[in-house]
């Protein structure tokens, strides 16, 4: 996608570097890839996509602390068959609670050992929904 380069004062088609960078929560320092992209005519920074990094950050942060994902949450559900509200009720969680970790949200620990257990263990599934 074409960024707009303020030194050329045209769109360019930005060439994209990723380069170690890192961040901390609770001096914890978490490792991750960032991206930014250049001018391929001038070399000016023009493309820092904050959602990106923002996403590159969530997955580091995710990895090292055995958070589950989203993308693993989702799995749940289409391994069992299930929806939110069935999935919910049987934890007795609110809904909401779910969409917000489906939507990006990081759960608490335990949760996610809670979903974690779900996705990898059909036993302790059935003994939920039961």
């Amino acid at each position: 996608m074409k960024k707009f380069c303020l030194k050329c004062n045209e769109h360019v088609e930005p060439v994209l570097e990723s380069f170690n960078s890192e961040f901390d929560v609770k001096e914890r320092v978490y490792k991750y890839r960032a991206y930014r992209g250049y001018c391929p005519d001038c070399n000016s920074i023009v493309d820092v996509s904050p959602s990106q990094d923002m996403s590159s950050r969530d997955k580091a942060f995710r990895k090292a602390e055995g958070i589950i994902t989203t993308n693993q949450i989702n799995e749940i559900f289409t391994k069992y068959n299930t929806d939110v509200d069935t999935l919910s009720n049987a934890l007795g969680w609110n809904s909401d609670i779910i969409n917000k970790y489906i939507l990006g949200e990081t759960p608490s620990k335990e949760n996610s050992d809670i979903l974690y257990n779900l996705l990898d263990d059909e036993g302790y599934f059935n003994s939920i929904i039961k």
